[in-house]
């Protein structure tokens, strides 16, 4: 579903009575004129998003006042999906605030104590997706503080194509410029290398592109889901890397099939972000 009618759809929501919405009559006469939001009848049946009772309380979001749909552009309401974990209706948590979010710009921000260049897996969300990005930025910014936090997002393509060359090399060639740029605007941060799935190979990537004077300052090195779990991350010394490899990962035997064990990354946020700490004190 696009994400302008999906987002009117989330508009609709807190007048909507608990239970499917195909199989409700549900009263619409205190949401006045929606002329102004066009023609709606692309939203086709809605019986497909299956029962959106577990929405039927948004309370918890606060005064959350969308004003005018049609001046915000299409990253302003891609954030919108942010609101459900994995950017999907009737799935997820409605939490949307500090490093939970699937984009982070950090390097447009003040210099932090730590860096984190992040590369999210194929067709995820954003710039650093949902299943292991926005947990280990949580998980780390409980046990170093969030505002010692900076996390940037790598801006790519995240195709499937990209799998079958071992990494985009755009992306590559991104992360490796992000790394360079950190150090560059911090010259005192510490940097961390970090990618989920397809993105943990475009770590690989981007450290052998980095010189050995910039890859031997990277801080630590976290993969989740990596196809290349064997291969080392050249110029990070094997104290400072930790790869996440889950048993039934297919990912992680290079096969490229996609398990449910490839999704369930989320759980070793806590584990590495310990990892992380521990190496910011080697």
């Amino acid at each position: 579903m696009p994400s302008f009618f999906r987002t009117v759809l989330i508009a609709l929501l807190p007048f909507a009575t608990a239970g499917p919405v195909a199989r409700r009559q549900i009263d619409l006469s205190s949401l006045g004129d929606l002329s102004s939001f066009g023609d709606l009848s692309k939203l086709g049946d809605l019986s497909s998003l299956g029962d959106l009772s577990s929405l039927r309380d948004l309370s918890s979001l606060g005064d959350f006042n969308l004003g005018n749909l049609s001046s915000l552009s299409p990253g302003d309401l891609s954030k919108l999906g942010d609101l459900f974990n994995t950017g999907s209706l009737g799935t997820g948590s409605s939490k949307r605030a500090g490093l939970s979010g699937s984009t982070e710009n950090g390097l447009s921000d003040s210099c932090k104590n730590v860096t984190v260049i992040f590369a999210r897996g194929t067709s995820e969300l954003g710039n650093v997706g949902t299943i292991a990005g926005p947990p280990l930025f949580e998980a780390l910014g409980k046990q170093i503080g969030e505002d010692q936090l900076a996390v940037q997002g790598v801006e790519y393509s995240a195709s499937i194509s990209g799998n079958f060359v071992l990494g985009d090399p755009a992306g590559s060639k991104k992360m490796a410029s992000l790394v360079q740029e950190a150090f560059t605007k911090c010259p005192d941060t510490h940097v961390v290398m970090s990618g989920y799935s397809q993105g943990a190979l475009l770590v690989h990537n981007a450290a052998k592109a980095l010189s050995s004077d910039i890859s031997g300052k990277i801080a630590a090195s976290v993969t989740f889901g990596d196809p290349l779990q064997k291969q080392a991350v050249q110029g990070v010394s094997s104290d400072r890397t930790k790869v996440f490899c889950h048993t039934g990962d297919a990912v992680c035997l290079m096969t490229g099939i996609i398990t449910p064990a490839h999704l369930t990354y989320g759980q070793d946020a806590s584990a590495a972000a310990a990892f992380i700490v521990k190496a910011l004190g080697n």
